[in-house]
C-alpha cells in the first residue's frame, strides 16, 4: 500500500482509541483489512475498525465529525477527548484520496470503514 505513514497510523489510532473508549468491559474491538472491487467504493483497501460498544444514534453522526463535537451522555461525558479524533481521521482519509464512512446503532456498536483508492495499492 502507498499511503502517508503518520497519516495512516493517525487514522487507525484515531478510531481503535475511540472503539476502545466506547465499549463496555466484555465487549469486542475488530481490525479488518481487505482488497475490495465494490460497486458502492470501487476497487481499492478497505480497513475498519467495528466494536460492541455504546454506538451512536444516526442524527448524531454528523455531530461527531464536527471539529469538538460529542455526543452528550452520561457515559461519553466520563471519558476524556476533545472531539476531533473523527474528524482529523477523516481529513487524513481524504487527503489520500480515500473516505471514511461511519455506521453505527444505539446498543450495538460502531464501525468505521477507511477506503483508499486502487491507485495506492502496489503493484496491483
Amino acid at each position: 500500500m502507498l499511503a502517508d505513514e503518520r497519516a495512516l497510523t493517525q487514522i487507525l489510532l484515531n478510531l481503535v482509541n475511540n472503539a476502545v473508549k466506547f465499549t463496555l468491559p466484555g465487549g469486542e474491538v475488530k481490525i479488518e483489512g481487505a482488497l475490495v472491487n465494490q460497486g458502492d467504493v470501487g476497487e481499492g483497501i478497505v480497513l475498519a475498525v467495528s466494536d460492541t460498544g455504546i454506538g451512536i444514534a444516526s442524527e448524531d453522526i454528523p455531530l461527531v465529525f464536527s471539529a469538538f463535537g460529542q455526543v452528550q451522555d452520561a457515559f461519553v461525558r466520563g471519558h476524556e477527548g476533545a472531539g476531533l479524533g473523527l474528524p482529523i481521521a477523516r481529513a487524513l482519509a481524504e487527503a489520500q484520496g480515500g473516505k471514511l464512512d461511519l455506521h453505527s446503532r444505539i446498543g450495538v456498536g460502531t464501525r468505521v470503514t477507511l477506503w483508499l483508492p486502487k491507485t495506492r495499492i502496489i503493484g496491483g
